[in-house]
């Protein structure tokens, strides 16, 4: 995303992005940007990631416009959560994790067997100097663990295939 951002420095703000996690992502690191569609007030951009084994990752990313709308939604109201400083910090033996803060503020931890896999999460870049950015945000929605690890009693196989958001 950071690359797209870069390369194609007049998108409208990101809408939407989808994450295809194909392969390994080790060695040398290369992105391979594509411009898919450029309209009015969208542009889809496609970005290839690939390590030395290989595509790593394949990401389709929307930019729109913002539009005004005659519909609104409100969602369910937001479940009673500690404060990030009642919380309890816990750490994560995966790489990329150690770049985070993580403090479980309601239901269960991973590996902790619970009935129920809820975990309400208080996260943050641990890097203080880093500047709010879309890029920042995707990364930290990469970063919690799969809720359903609060079922297991141990560290186990578990990989994400793909993932996907819309702001």
């Amino acid at each position: 995303m950071e690359a797209a951002n870069r390369e194609f420095t007049d998108l409208p703000p990101l809408r939407s992005a989808q994450f295809a996690l194909v392969g390994p992502a080790v060695g040398k690191i290369m992105v391979r940007l594509s411009m898919l569609r450029r309209g009015k007030s969208t542009a889809f951009v496609g970005a290839d990631l690939f390590g030395e084994e290989g595509l790593a990752t394949r990401a389709t990313f929307g930019f729109a416009a913002s539009r005004p709308s005659a519909y609104n939604y409100a969602m369910d109201a937001m479940p009673e959560v500690k404060t990030p400083e009642q919380s309890t910090p816990f750490s994560r033996k995966v790489n990329f994790a150690q770049h985070f803060d993580n403090r479980l503020g309601g239901g269960s931890l991973p590996f902790s067997e619970a009935a129920d896999p809820t975990m309400l999460l208080w996260m943050r870049h641990r890097d203080e100097a880093l500047v709010p950015s879309p890029t920042a945000l995707v990364a930290l929605a990469d970063a919690p663990p799969p809720a359903a690890q609060v079922l297991f009693d141990q560290q186990a196989p578990v990989s994400t295939m793909t993932w996907a958001f819309d702001f």
